[in-house]
């Protein structure tokens, strides 16, 4: 409501049950049935996540609401899946934010763990909109009891995975756990669990067995570094123990899941190679008196993770430290309402290589440091870090920047690699975000600025909220006379002005904040089709990006691409005149058929790559490029017989395995006039042979991750196509078309390059393996990149038609 208008009155209240479910029994069934007596059965959702795996965590979101649907009869639109059970924005999404309140219902002791400035204690009497406050319901706590014994979740797991208890026994417990008994989905939970329980390996350390040792050996004799630092008594002259050292597993974290995942990483690898591993944490957010700042809203989203941004002993810097700094400055004191007005610094020039640390405590990450380490040489085999090199906004085209393939970041390990691989075919790429179709539109940025549609397409419109970006007319005036394409975009920018227009002044500020947030979004217009032949026009919200003035990326805002989804549909705007308004269609992922042996197939194309240079889980794929070029040098200058210093080389690594141009050709010249034959050789492989060379290199990589693309889109359904067959079909006669014109053309530079795509094609499934969808988008390690399968080839094949 505005400052002329009264809130307007809460008219029904929403009840989400939340937990974890793993997995729902009777007891939570009660526990439901208690709360559709207070709300009534059309206002009462059950929300819980997709975390799944290991013991805890036996049952994803599916399979969960399968459970609960089949055992219980609650319909599967009332169970949702939310990433944060606590901030329900997919259930949310359904309803008008002023005049619908959220009651969250939990027990006794999850109710004392929620608090801060949004939660309040649920009354019924004077409740606000849930955009501004939520209410914890408490409900009563059924436990299950077996035998007259009270029985958790954990227990349940434990029981109906046991392989010790008689089948019959089994039955009964099951019927008791759950109110009555279905044998479907007796043997798909008890299959299920077990195939998730693990036996414990090696010796279990009892109190006995450390008690003995400490007994039988003298402990203090074993004992070679104390966890202290030694200090010295002025006045006595002897040395005492001082405080705790600076190093060791860290201190703060963002939420419990930031540090689960940190601290099991802990244990340095020399122990790890014993036999050493976390079994256990010292703070669990199960306990009571334990808040997760995930859940009560006080994690800070975008920490600082360093005390500072410049070297650290024999840590390097941030290569960009100057600026890191200015922009942490900027963001505190806009806060108070301050400016900066002048920024004294001064970039360093030049870069070296700062020394490694020992890999024998931690996996301690080097990078390329303004100044190095005074009075060391780099050694050839340290590894080149290239992670500010290659960083970049993970999105997709136009002003939003660029998505890439797995096999585009250099910072992803052997290891990231191999567990991404069987996520894949597992079909559980959905774990930490939904995975997405990847539509084949025309991409725009859009915000709201006095009272206007304002619109991006390159970085300069992004600046200054928005000052010099294009409105509606702007957008028209761009395309004018280009046909069906100035159609597409006149058109999505008149329909999308009329339906945020209808939006409310708080729903229109809370996602563009006046030009300071853009949505990213797709235009999908089948006359001005790329190569998906789509039937439909939509436009395809993908998120929001926050910016600064100079246009720089500091605020991602994915979830917001449903949410004004959700508002739009709310005032029945989002079938409009030309286009119908979506967000992007999570797909369904089906484990692989023969999942073994597939999977077999694809970790050993992986393991063949790392152990083409010795490399370890832990190495990257910017270590691999490194060790190929390395090694070609190294080739060239045993060739030439040339002994060229060590900072030539590791500069020329650089500008091969990573494009880093800072070492120029008139510099290369200078440097190695001395070594006439091999620069000769430079010269030529960089101007003639580069290209060839990083193609080469790169192409197993390609191979791998686009077969492996390939294979999990054939199983794909319920595509944004509405007959894919007949899609595919398209494609594949645009293909034949393109090679004949391009045979006709007798341009041999265009028939090389379609020879390479075509065996590129060929190598991942060929022309059988066309489907009709570019793609999937999916989240690892919280950053978003894409399969694309066959995609890629042929979309490379189709566009040679433009030379011609």
């Amino acid at each position: 409501a505005t400052l002329d208008e009264a809130p307007k009155k809460i008219e029904q209240v929403v009840g989400v049950y939340v937990g974890r479910f793993q997995p729902f029994h009777a007891g939570h069934f009660n526990t439901y049935n208690e709360m559709v007596k207070e709300f009534g059965k059309s206002n009462v959702f059950i929300a819980t996540s997709n975390v799944s795996g290991g013991d805890r965590h036996p049952f994803n979101f599916k399979e969960k609401q399968k459970i609960i649907s089949k055992m219980y009869g609650i319909k599967k639109s009332s169970i949702v899946q939310e990433k944060n059970v606590y901030s329900p924005v997919n259930i949310l999404s359904k309803f008008d934010s002023e005049s619908t309140a959220l009651a969250v219902g939990v027990g006794q002791k999850d109710g004392s763990r929620l608090g801060g400035k949004y939660y309040k204690k649920f009354t019924g009497k004077n409740m606000k909109g849930f955009e501004d406050e939520g209410y914890i319901y408490i409900v009563p706590t059924f436990k299950l009891k077996v035998g007259g014994t009270n029985i958790s979740g954990t227990t349940v797991r434990k029981l109906l995975g046991s392989p010790d208890i008689d089948e019959n026994k089994k039955k009964k417990l099951f019927k008791v756990i759950f109110g009555k008994f279905d044998s479907s989905m007796y043997d798909f939970i008890t299959n299920r669990i077990m195939f998730d329980h693990k036996e414990p390996k090696g010796i279990l350390l009892t109190k006995e067995i450390v008690t003995n040792f400490c007994v039988e050996n003298d402990v203090q004799k074993m004992i070679q570094e104390s966890s202290t630092i030694k200090t010295t008594n002025l006045k006595g002259g002897k040395v005492e123990g001082g405080g705790a050292p600076d190093d060791g597993p860290g201190t703060f974290y963002r939420s419990f899941s930031d540090y689960y995942r940190v601290s099991k990483d802990a244990v340095p690898w020399f122990m790890q190679k014993t036999g050493w591993s976390v079994v256990e944490f010292m703070i669990k957010d199960k306990e009571p008196e334990v808040l997760d700042p995930d859940i009560d809203f006080t994690m800070i989203e975008d920490p600082v993770s360093n005390v500072t941004f410049g070297r650290v002993g024999s840590i390097p810097g941030s290569k960009h430290a100057s600026r890191d700094y200015l922009q942490r400055l900027t963001s505190i004191s806009e806060r108070l309402g301050w400016e900066i007005l002048k920024w004294m610094h001064q970039d360093g020039k030049g870069v070296e290589i700062s020394q490694k640390p020992t890999e024998e405590y931690g996996k301690g990450k080097t990078a390329w440091s303004v100044k190095g380490t005074k009075g060391k040489k780099a050694k050839l085999k340290e590894r080149i870090d290239i992670v500010d090199d290659v960083k970049r906004l993970m999105t997709e085209g136009g002003a939003y920047g660029h998505l890439s393939h797995p096999f585009d970041d250099n910072n992803l390990t052997f290891r990231d690699f191999k567990t991404m691989i069987v996520n894949t075919l597992q079909g559980n790429l959905s774990k930490e975000k939904p995975a997405t179709e990847k539509t084949d539109g025309q991409n725009i940025m859009i915000s709201w600025r006095n009272g206007k549609l304002i619109a991006a397409r390159n970085k300069g419109h992004l600046m200054n909220k928005g000052a010099s970006a294009l409105t509606t007319a702007g957008i028209s005036k761009m395309f004018a006379g280009r046909g069906d394409l100035h159609k597409a975009f006149a058109g999505a920018m008149r329909d999308l002005e009329d339906a945020i227009g209808a939006l409310s002044d708080k729903q229109i500020d809370k996602i563009f904040k006046e030009g300071e947030q853009f949505m990213s979004l797709e235009i999908i217009y089948p006359k001005t089709a790329n190569v998906i032949p789509y039937e439909k026009s939509l436009l395809i919200f993908h998120g929001v990006l926050q910016y600064d003035d100079k246009g720089n990326a500091i605020g991602d805002y994915s979830q917001f691409a449903r949410m004004l989804t959700g508002m739009i549909k709310q005032v029945n705007k989002d079938v409009q005149t030309q286009y119908k308004i979506e967000y992007p269609p999570v797909v369904e992922l089906p484990k692989v058929k023969d999942f073994s042996n597939r999977k077999k197939f694809y970790l050993g194309k992986l393991n063949t790559l790392q152990k083409k240079y010795k490399l370890k889980p832990n190495n990257t794929l910017g270590d691999y490029h490194q060790a190929f070029w390395t090694d070609y040098i190294n080739k060239a200058l045993k060739r030439t017989k040339t002994k060229l210093p060590e900072s030539m080389f590791i500069r020329l690594v650089k500008r091969w395995a990573f494009f880093d141009k800072s070492y120029k050709i008139p510099q290369i010249k200078k440097d190695m006039k001395s070594f006439p034959k091999f620069l000769d050789w430079v010269l030529t492989t960089d101007k003639e042979d580069h290209k060839a060379k990083f193609k080469e290199n790169i192409t197993p990589w390609e191979e791998l991750f686009l077969g492996l693309g390939t294979e999990i889109m054939l199983n794909m359904t319920q595509l944004l196509t509405a007959n894919p067959d007949t899609g595919a079909q398209k494609i594949k006669k645009d293909i034949e078309d393109t090679i004949k014109a391009v045979q006709s053309s007798g341009d041999l530079n265009l028939i090389k390059k379609l020879e390479t795509q075509l065996k590129k094609l060929k190598s991942i499934g060929g022309f059988g393996a066309i489907t009709s969808t570019e793609g999937i988008t999916f989240t690892f390690n919280n950053k978003l990149y894409k399969y694309t399968g066959t995609f890629a080839p042929v979309n490379q094949i189709l566009g040679l038609l433009k030379y011609i």
